[in-house]
């Protein structure tokens, strides 16, 4: 059963007896905006949306609420109590429908999960309670011993967090959140999976718009930075470099390996605005919340994985003849010169400009694009992604396969120039 489905005829046929009874008596009682009011009513029994069914049957609920309040005569007494019933039936059936919702996505998710770990394994679930996207934190247990954590949530144009059944998020708002998982975002995950700068990811889905991403752990430690968002011009160097001497620190690494513990972050940092330059991707290494350093079993730093980001537009930029010049203009400066190229000023890129020549920024680049095989990548993601789900929620996904291989072609071009 889709969402759409689960919006019950009951709570329609209430919202047209409400709809009825409001007609008859909005003149008499003088309601106020009663015309939005039928508007809304109108909305709840003719829309599919569920999450626009939801938003209207609360704003009906509380003008309704309202009314109800008005001075009781003799003549609406028996109006109120009415207009009482209904109201109160609409909002326990809206209710029921988000149970259903919820009880839906906990098990299409919990499917997914147990068709990729034994039969054997336990699973917690929970709501998560950080992050600005709906979603689930599930604690795996394997042979009531090990545990792992895995990280569910929408889509990053479906459901947010703070949607639930006690928020009041208004629809003009809401509309921009929920819409049609973009192909862009899962290609991108399955190519920061098979790349290794991003988790193991596995999906799951009622519909375009019901869609879940499933993390694995990433097996990072994030930065030690004191904001969210990492500017540059907030910091000096030697607050940079000593930010990290302390987290290095702290994963016991010697003093002699700090130096090369540090170019390994920075190279690793580099590497994923490589990927954000290349994918027009926004809110990666400039959002210490989204990445994290990864340590070898010795404790020295081998790079960093990006758990989460955002994508730049809802459609790709158009590759232009001096589209790979300007990619890799973006990428060495860390400065954006295009407005659809994303910009990375955050410290990190900056301190590691500095301290790397132009010479060998370009050679990491193209070490990283060769030995990544990254147009490979980018194929391999595209059939595997294909192949797992179905045709209707893939919508542009060969227009985004073409967009990431051609710029990859020539952000490679402009770098072998030089």
């Amino acid at each position: 059963m889709l969402p759409s489905q689960i919006i019950s005829e009951d709570l329609r046929e209430t919202s047209h007896s409400l709809s009825c009874l409001i007609e008859k008596l909005k003149d008499e009682l003088n309601i106020t905006n009663s015309e939005q009011l039928l508007k809304d009513l109108s909305l709840i029994q003719n829309s599919d949306n569920v999450m626009v069914v939801k938003e209207k049957t609360k704003e009906v609920f509380f003008k309704v609420y309202g009314i109800q309040r008005q001075r009781t005569t003799e003549n609406n007494k028996e109006f109120k109590q009415q207009v009482t019933e209904l109201n109160d039936r609409l909002y326990f059936q809206l209710a029921a429908i988000m149970e259903n919702i919820k009880n839906m996505t906990t098990e299409i998710i919990t499917k997914t999960i147990n068709n990729y770990f034994p039969n054997n394994s336990q699973l917690l679930i929970s709501e998560k309670v950080k992050g600005r996207q709906f979603g689930y934190l599930v604690k795996v247990l394997q042979n009531n011993c090990d545990e792992m954590n895995l990280f569910v949530k929408t889509h990053s144009r479906g459901l947010v967090r703070s949607d639930n059944l006690h928020s009041n998020i208004p629809t003009s708002v809401l509309a921009n959140f929920i819409k049609p998982v973009s192909s862009a975002e899962l290609l991108v995950y399955k190519i920061l999976e098979k790349t290794q700068l991003g988790p193991k990811v596995l999906f799951s889905y009622l519909d375009s718009n019901w869609f879940f991403i499933i993390s694995f752990e990433a097996g990072y430690v994030q930065p030690l930075m004191k904001n969210k968002y990492m500017d540059y011009h907030k910091y000096k160097k030697e607050e940079i470099y000593n930010n990290f001497i302390q987290l290095l620190s702290e994963q016991n690494v010697k003093e002699d390996a700090l130096p090369t513990a540090l170019i390994n972050i920075l190279d690793g940092i580099l590497k994923v605005d490589a990927l954000t330059k290349l994918f027009a991707l926004k809110d990666t290494v400039a959002n210490h919340a989204n990445f994290g350093i990864i340590f070898n079993e010795e404790g020295i730093p081998e790079g960093c994985k990006l758990i989460d980001f955002d994508l730049l537009s809802d459609e790709p930029p158009i590759i232009h003849s001096d589209y790979g010049v300007a990619l890799l203009s973006n990428f060495l400066m860390g400065q954006q010169k295009d407005r659809i190229i994303h910009h990375s000023k955050d410290y990190l890129i900056q301190y590691g400009t500095s301290i790397r020549s132009v010479e060998k920024r370009i050679k990491i680049l193209l070490q990283f694009l060769e030995e990544s095989k990254l147009q490979n990548v980018i194929l391999e993601a595209y059939q595997e992604i294909k192949q797992e789900l179905p045709q209707e929620i893939l919508v542009d996904l060969d227009i985004y396969k073409d967009f990431f291989i051609n710029s990859v072609v020539v952000m490679t071009k402009a770098a072998r120039s030089g």
